[in-house]
């Protein structure tokens, strides 16, 4: 069967798809839902065979859309878009049609050279969580800054030379501020959204507490199979006749 080769333009809710066969011929083109069903019904109502190229650039969801293309035999090859903006014929005009046109092209004549590697979904996994920690972590140094420079500007110099990393020295603050109700309620709030960030700081390092656990669990697991199937090696030899020879004496 002729080789095909698939080029899709990611949008959040269709893709917009284009396929060619080797001699670039456009076989078919339209736009497909973001759902495993529609990447399905494209593949079957098309004809695309298993283990087709599908390109695609990078983008927010361009790891998601090439898990669902893998789960279903095709192969999906996500290319860097800064790439695919650079190769283009027409950089500066985006139109979606020729762009998954463009990209099929490319990925049919290969000529693409910064194709992206597709991460596991442990390690999505984790770049999530990771990423999500120092979203967090964000949040509570922009409330320390917003803190302090709230009591520069109504001249409470005492406030800002404090590090505000624990409760113990934001409660130390509040206390002081006694003397200075104004600024007093304002950095209450931003205690408290300093508080809520870090108990999600708290939340991510327990989830990354359990991804550091799962390959230690996986080569105890490991090490348990390799005990097991040695001592079903040294028990082999004996074999049915030789219990049978000792089961006659």
């Amino acid at each position: 069967m002729a080789a095909y080769y698939v080029g899709l333009d990611v949008h959040s809710r269709d893709r917009v798809f284009v396929i060619q066969d080797e001699a670039g011929t456009i076989l078919a083109r339209g736009m497909v839902p973001t759902t495993p069903e529609g990447f399905a019904r494209m593949r079957d109502e098309h004809h695309v065979p298993p283990g087709t190229r599908v390109a695609l650039e990078t983008g927010t969801s361009a790891f998601y859309v090439a898990r669902l293309l893998a789960a279903l035999h095709l192969e999906p090859v996500v290319v860097d878009a800064h790439e695919v903006r650079r190769k283009a014929s027409r950089p500066s005009q985006k139109s979606d049609r020729r762009d998954a046109l463009e990209i099929c092209d490319g990925v049919r004549r290969d000529y693409y050279r910064a194709v992206v590697h597709i991460p596991s979904p442990a390690i999505s996994m984790l770049r999530t969580t990771l990423s999500r920690r120092r979203h967090f972590i964000r949040i509570q140094t922009a409330e320390v800054n917003a803190a302090k420079r709230l009591l520069r500007g109504v001249g409470w110099p005492g406030g800002t030379r404090m590090t505000l990393r624990s409760a113990t020295s934001w409660d130390r603050l509040v206390a002081a501020l006694v003397t200075a109700p104004d600024p007093q309620p304002h950095v209450r709030g931003h205690y408290a959204v300093w508080q809520q960030a870090g108990a999600q700081v708290r939340a991510t390092d327990h989830l990354l507490g359990e991804h550091s656990l799962r390959p230690r669990r996986c080569t105890a697991r490991l090490g348990m199979t390799y005990w097991l199937e040695k001592a079903e090696a040294r028990l082999r030899p004996l074999g049915p006749s030789a219990s049978g020879a000792e089961a006659g004496q």
